[in-house]
């Protein structure tokens, strides 16, 4: 996985009913807190449900309501500074199985790169965050690519590639300063 990039799992143990669960970001981890850095802010990705959980700091505590028997899994990066992937949808690690090139951000030209494994037929779904930057152009290797906007998150975006037959698929997309806001999303703290 990359720097920054933790997956985390909430489980509702209870079958009959839901419950709350919540869980401190910053702390040791042997006393049940994540041990995530209480000076950085953080996104969380909800894989099951393909929703944006928001975006917090690291002071704070996550506050999740689980229906009865529910595993939650959660992709959770550090925010950075410049574009990167939240999530994907074609491994429930959200892109440590199928993102065969990590993402690199050329800062220079403002240019976002990396490689997925795409399964022909189907749609590969990379969620995103601009972090104050606004997609320009896209172009991917044997494999369409469309952007969408994430509705609601105005620096949120869904990057969709859709290839014939099974392949790694370079892309790459650029990016121009401003245009769009931080995602706080329901939860920013």
């Amino acid at each position: 996985m990359a720097p920054g990039w933790k997956q985390v799992t909430l489980f509702n143990p209870d079958f009959e009913k839901p419950a709350a669960i919540s869980v401190e970001l910053a702390g040791q981890q042997l006393s049940g807190a994540l041990g995530l850095d209480p000076h950085a802010a953080y996104y969380f990705y909800d894989f099951w449900n393909d929703r944006f959980v928001g975006r917090l700091a690291g002071r704070a505590r996550l506050r999740q309501t689980l229906d009865a028997g529910e595993a939650r899994v959660l992709s959770v990066h550090r925010v950075e500074k410049n574009p990167q992937v939240l999530s994907t949808n074609r491994h429930v690690t959200q892109g440590a199985v199928d993102m065969t090139r990590w993402p690199r951000w050329n800062a220079g030209a403002r240019r976002l790169t990396g490689a997925s494994a795409v399964v022909g037929g189907e749609p590969y779904v990379m969620v995103m965050a601009g972090n104050g930057f606004t997609p320009v152009s896209a172009a991917a290797s044997g494999a369409a690519i469309q952007i969408e906007p994430l509705s609601g998150y105005p620096d949120l975006v869904r990057v969709v590639l859709q290839a014939e037959g099974n392949r790694v698929v370079p892309w790459m997309m650029t990016w121009r300063i401003g245009g769009l806001r931080p995602s706080s999303g329901p939860f920013d703290q």
